[in-house]
């Protein structure tokens, strides 16, 4: 910002103190194409920080808070998500060897008791219990 200021000021003086009309107009133009590349430059970073944050929550579920949810978490392949994706929309990736599931998978089902309502079903990846050489070792790295 304060780059942006001082360049403005500087280009200002120019112009005001341009001999003629053409040669404050040509300045004009110069500032606007100067000042435009600066500011293009200083925005660069956040404006791709920006781009990346937006393609990121593309792939996070929508979750909706005045809907009911059911999330199967459990130990790592057991049919997590073969059974979110029996009963569900959700179409989680399913496979014959442990830790298939990275993320969060949410899929509904619609449930005809009382009302006509969704239920949204979740699937997470398997939870993993640590050994008990895990847990001396760990204890060790932290002092």
């Amino acid at each position: 910002r304060k780059e942006l200021l001082s360049l403005s000021k500087d280009w200002i003086y120019k112009i005001k103190n341009a001999a003629s009309a053409r040669e404050s107009f040509d300045y004009t133009e110069e500032a606007k194409e100067v000042l435009a590349n600066v500011f293009i430059d200083l925005i660069q970073e956040s404006w791709t920080g920006i781009a990346e944050l937006q393609k990121s929550l593309r792939n996070v579920p929508i979750v909706r808070l005045d809907c009911p949810a059911v999330v199967l978490v459990g130990a790592p392949n057991v049919g997590k998500s073969s059974i979110v994706r029996a009963i569900s929309s959700g179409t989680p990736e399913v496979n014959n060897y442990p830790f298939t599931t990275r993320g969060m998978t949410l899929g509904h089902v619609q449930v005809f008791w009382e009302s006509e309502e969704d239920v949204a079903v979740g699937n997470v990846a398997g939870v993993s219990i640590p050994s008990e050489k895990d847990l001396v070792q760990e204890k060790l790295e932290r002092r």
